[in-house]
């Protein structure tokens, strides 16, 4: 019996298809026929990228903090 042998996916890759995915101009079913792909991988695809991309937004970086007292101190002079 030939096992069928695992793909690996670059994150530039999944990157594009993410991007399709949230434009909204395909369905997932229709990018999934483009690119050869399981509906479920896009999905999940799509659903790691916004998580990540939430918690970049939602949590204060500690640079964001220092300039943005640094910009305080500045305009109290």
């Amino acid at each position: 019996m030939i096992k069928k042998q695992r793909r690996k996916f670059t994150n530039e890759f999944k990157f594009k298809v993410v991007l399709i995915a949230i434009s909204d101009k395909y369905s997932i079913k229709e990018i999934a026929e483009m690119f050869d792909l399981d509906i479920k991988q896009i999905t999940n695809w799509k659903k790691s990228f916004l998580d990540k991309q939430k918690h970049r937004v939602y949590e204060p970086s500690s640079s964001l903090n220092t300039n943005n007292s640094m910009h305080q101190e500045n305009s109290i002079s």
